[in-house]
């Protein structure tokens, strides 16, 4: 099906069936009375398209993206389309290529855009479109995608759209932009504004964007934060793509020029605000166009203010945020996750996202670096925190050198932002906490924790208060955190020991060997599924009486043959050194091993008596 509408290119063509979310959102807000602000039109292709690329080329559940990238062909139908879409465009059109996802359900940085700039030869623009097509594909199929779609994931009226817009922009010399691009959103039911000059990728990712609300919504404030910026994105004629470019004081002025467009902008947003209807809009500004020109429009929900005040301190304040907060309420709990304590790693993000896989109610505490997604190798995602009732952001006052030629990140008041594009949620509670760069008192507060998280992070079995109003968040502590007698990572070794030892001894003693296998198996259980479950004697409350009988009996065989395992011979090693006990030097296995017979024995006593 091809539909059109208005003059030509001013107009909106369907290509296919089931255009997405973000074609729908456009073509639905266009019958909004928004007197200041048009719809940037568009050629939507389906994501029936998307379907046939599915069965035609065999892909399921088991496709990965690089499985679409490296034998992905477009069914022959689109391949048309593209020729036919391309034509309509006069060479040296800048033009963006986006997906929109059937179902999505907002959010940022699971699908790419690109853009490209048109030539004379139709072929050849309808290569390299295709090419740009089949890596949005591919992201269909990434980790990412499959989290955010979750059961809609490869539906069978679901898939991936296209949205194919001219870039709204003037030339500066061989680079073309648009004057002003950003994005107006609304946090606690108030207009937020993320701007930037040139591309508004910057102000979509939170990349450097000047975060603007409240009483800096002014017509000055802006114009003096816009000129203020260094660089810009845009699109280099000459290459054909994007690049980073320094901005001529010449450029800067042409450009702020525009902010009296940005203010009509702002009057529209809120006049639909006060009719109930308030918008996450992505816009650019030029001097082509006398309207700001949407990009992308999706409707926010209502805003809901479920605390008013903070209240008394009943605790310990483990920190406090001032305007830089997301959603009200309040929410208690007893799991505290420190991502990253003292480093970072992408295993330490795994980690997460398999304990945010099976609990429920805890407290995230990260930095700025993997809020922002400064790391770009540790990205911080809705996956791995969607279980949790609240994340507070750790926003590190950072000093620069005179000398320094890098620009260090400064994320203060910019996290309920940038929280609010990765989770378009109610119902996890966000706090910024401004810090200085060498501050511990946080860490003081809560104390010594339960247990290590991964490598870089920390665990804490801890009592907590988190409180939210429209303006400010408190989170208060609880108590001492309990302190894991052995640690889950020890544990885990000592069973690899017990189990090197009872393959060692399978072709020798067979029954000694069993019994090593029987013990292994039963300390498996106490690591249970994450750090929050953990107890290294919890499991012996679950013991049958047959299996009380079974363990009672290995134990002394076990304890017998400690020698042959590894921590035996570092034992062993320290002793050689002439290091004591009072000095640190302690078989741990062995003294374990003897506190849980005892456990065990006072189990069956239970059950005799």
């Amino acid at each position: 099906m091809k539909e059109k509408e208005g003059p030509p290119r001013a107009e909106w063509v369907l290509y296919g069936s089931d255009f997405g979310g973000k074609v729908d959102d456009l073509l639905t807000f266009k019958k909004e009375n928004a007197v200041n602000v048009k719809v940037v039109p568009g050629k939507a292709i389906g994501a029936s398209f998307f379907r046939e690329l599915i069965l035609e080329n065999g892909f399921n559940n088991n496709t990965w993206p690089e499985d679409v990238n490296q034998t992905g062909k477009l069914p022959v139908k689109l391949e048309r389309t593209n020729r036919e879409i391309i034509s309509s465009f006069p060479p040296g059109t800048c033009i963006a290529i986006r997906s929109s996802v059937v179902g999505e359900n907002k959010g940022v940085g699971v699908y790419s855009s690109f853009f490209m700039v048109t030539t004379s030869d139709i072929e050849t623009d309808s290569d390299a479109l295709a090419k740009l097509e089949l890596l949005i594909y591919a992201d269909y199929f990434s980790d990412d995608s499959r989290n955010f779609l979750d059961d809609k994931f490869l539906d069978s009226k679901g898939g991936v759209g296209l949205l194919i817009q001219e870039v709204i922009g003037d030339q500066y010399g061989e680079f073309f932009m648009p004057a002003i691009s950003g994005v107006a959103t609304t946090i606690n039911g108030e207009l937020s504004l993320r701007l930037v000059l040139g591309l508004g990728t910057k102000a979509v990712e939170m990349k450097e964007a000047i975060v603007l609300k409240r009483n800096n919504l002014r017509q000055e404030v802006v114009e003096k934060a816009l000129f203020s910026m260094l660089e810009a994105e845009t699109i280099s004629l000459t290459e054909r793509k994007p690049v980073l470019n320094l901005l001529k004081y010449e450029w800067k002025v042409r450009m702020v020029s525009q902010v009296g467009k940005l203010m009509r902008l702002i009057e529209d947003w809120k006049n639909l605000e006060k009719n109930g209807v308030p918008y996450y809009w992505e816009f650019a500004i030029t001097n082509a166009h006398d309207s700001p020109q949407i990009l992308q429009v999706n409707p926010e929900g209502p805003f809901h203010e479920k605390t008013t005040e903070l209240g008394p301190v009943m605790g310990r304040i483990m920190c406090e945020s001032k305007n830089d907060v997301v959603n009200t309420g309040e929410t208690r709990g007893r799991s505290i996750v420190y991502i990253d304590l003292s480093g970072s790693c992408p295993e330490d993000l795994d980690e997460l996202f398999r304990f945010n896989q099976i609990n429920r109610g805890y407290l995230l505490i990260v930095s700025d670096r993997l809020l922002s997604g400064v790391a770009q190798q540790n990205r911080l995602n809705l996956k791995h925190f969607s279980n949790a009732a609240g994340v507070v952001e750790r926003q590190f006052v950072r000093q620069t050198s005179p000398l320094q030629f890098w620009v260090e990140l400064d994320h203060t008041g910019r996290g309920g932002t940038h929280f609010i594009e990765l989770c378009k949620r109610n119902d996890i509670l966000f706090q910024g906490v401004v810090s200085p760069k060498r501050d511990d008192s946080l860490e003081e507060v809560l104390g010594p924790f339960s247990q290590r998280f991964g490598q870089f992070g920390g665990y804490w079995d801890l009592e907590y208060k988190m409180i939210n109003t429209k303006d400010e968040g408190r989170v208060e502590v609880y108590g001492e955190a309990i302190k894991r007698e052995y640690s889950r990572e020890k544990l885990h070794l000592w069973i690899d020991e017990l189990r090197d030892v009872a393959e060692l001894l399978e072709s020798e003693d067979k029954d000694a060997s069993d019994v090593f296998y029987i013990l292994s198996y039963h300390l498996i259980t106490a690591v249970g599924h994450s750090v929050a479950d953990y107890d290294p004697y919890g499991f012996v409350d679950q013991l049958l009486p047959e299996s009380l009988e079974k363990l009672i009996s290995a134990f002394d065989q076990v304890i017998n043959n400690l020698h042959l395992t590894k921590s035996y011979s570092s034992y062993q090693e320290g002793l050689r050194y002439e290091v004591s006990e009072r000095e640190g030097n302690v078989f741990e296995l062995k003294e374990y091993l003897q506190k849980l017979k005892l456990k065990i024995e006072a189990k069956r006593a239970t059950i005799t008596s």
